[in-house]
């Protein structure tokens, strides 16, 4: 089935007005150290190769969004803000980000992309609502973690302290579920992300800071 362009309708007004002057007066939650499977500190940057084109990943600030703080992360190809959170062993992303949705470009809100915690063959779900040109329905992303604490050759640089995940996309309309996609994400401890299926994704170079 043809994957549809979608956007759905989150206004990423509220997340930016989150970081108020009352927001900020809360007391926030930092994100955990390790395990890290996006080790996003400030200054550092990523070099992408994709078949959408390079890009470069490059984390700018700190940004609470409801009492949270999160890694604002200037992407050059999308030429938006992200916004990544690292609590607890999980990983979540608020923004445009077409590397996780399928290669779509909609926003995405709290959005569980990777639990560095979990055993191999667990799993989880991310169901988004979906309203586009009275189009309604809901993108489900199914998430399996296939293997840990593995070795992953990219670019003819071998990885080591991988978790490789897969990622199974499904747009349920109604009582009808239909498959839009399979991709798979390799992210080394430290590092980051280093390939992906999704829009052929490779990391070139990297320097954390």
């Amino acid at each position: 089935m043809k994957v549809f362009n979608f956007i759905f309708s989150i206004s990423m007004t509220l997340l930016i007005s989150s970081c108020s002057k009352d927001s900020l007066s809360e007391t926030p939650i930092v994100n955990t150290l390790l395990p890290d499977y996006t080790p996003f500190t400030i200054g550092s940057s990523f070099n992408f190769s994709s078949s959408a084109g390079s890009y470069i990943n490059i984390i700018k600030s700190d940004t609470v969004i409801f009492g949270k703080v999160y890694k604002n992360v200037a992407n050059t190809q999308v030429g938006s803000q992200t916004y990544y959170l690292h609590q607890n062993g999980e990983y979540r992303i608020s923004g445009v980000s077409p590397l996780h949705a399928g290669g779509l470009s909609t926003p995405l809100t709290d959005f569980l992309f990777l639990k560095g915690t979990g055993e191999v063959n667990s799993t989880w779900s991310v169901s988004v609502p979906i309203n586009t040109g009275g189009l309604k329905y809901t993108a489900r992303f199914d998430y399996k973690i296939l293997a840990k604490d593995t070795t992953h050759t990219t670019n003819n640089t071998v990885y080591k302290n991988v978790l490789k995940i897969e990622q199974r996309i499904v747009n349920i309309f109604g009582n009808e579920e239909l498959p839009a996609g399979v991709n798979n994400f390799w992210y080394s401890k430290q590092i980051g992300l280093i390939e992906s299926d999704a829009i052929k994704t490779k990391l070139v170079s990297f320097s954390i800071k």
